[in-house]
């Protein structure tokens, strides 16, 4: 069975450390910036095939009493170097 490694990438990339976020991929891969404005990048393994992906926003900083979060974030979805797999990006919200 054929599998691809990914690398995965997802968190808060501001001067304001301030927010977590989780990228969930299909219902299999659920990974998340541990800590506050940092990014958190893990390899993963998938089979080929099509995924739903979604960030969620899991957290700000309490101690900075925002009115709302500024969820200013990147994310990444990447076949590692040596795989030929591609990933095709259809996000409904981009303008």
């Amino acid at each position: 069975m054929l599998r691809v490694l990914f690398l995965i990438i997802v968190g808060d990339y501001s001067r304001s450390p301030s927010e977590r976020y989780v990228i969930d991929i299909g219902d299999r891969i659920s990974h998340q910036s541990t800590q506050f404005g940092e990014i958190e990048s893990g390899v993963y393994t998938l089979q080929p095939g099509m995924y739903t992906s979604t960030i969620r926003h899991i957290g700000t900083r309490p101690d900075l009493h925002l009115q709302q979060p500024d969820y200013d974030y990147t994310a990444l979805i990447e076949p590692m170097a040596r795989s030929k797999a591609k990933v095709t990006v259809i996000d409904p919200q981009s303008k």
